[in-house]
């Protein structure tokens, strides 16, 4: 996936007339944390699972880098009270404007 306008891309994480939700991220999980935009990812993923195609939902996420460029493995987000955090490094997607990470509920 990848993101070419900028105007478009900021559009797209209203939380009001676009697809963005509400966070509150904390760096490594700690402090007060600062309010950012997430859209959830629902794109299923696939894997192999003793030899037999699996589909399962995941618990994905895409941020505007320019809302937390040291987005990190053990970063938190709560969301409706519920805490997510990154479980692998996250990836920036073609443009450099996008991070694409997985976050499931603690």
């Amino acid at each position: 996936m990848s993101f070419e306008d900028p105007e478009d891309v900021e559009a797209m994480f209203d939380t009001v007339d676009g697809f963005g939700l509400l966070a509150l991220y904390r760096e490594a999980g700690q402090g007060d944390g600062v309010e950012v935009a997430v859209i959830r990812d629902a794109s299923d993923r696939g894997a192999d699972v003793f030899g037999r195609a699996t589909i399962s939902g995941a618990s994905g996420f895409l941020m505007l880098i320019s809302e937390a460029p040291n987005l990190a493995k053990g970063d938190t987000f709560e969301i409706d009270g519920r805490i997510h955090r990154v479980n692998a490094t996250p990836v920036r997607d073609g443009f450099e404007r996008v991070w694409i990470f997985g976050a499931p509920p603690d």
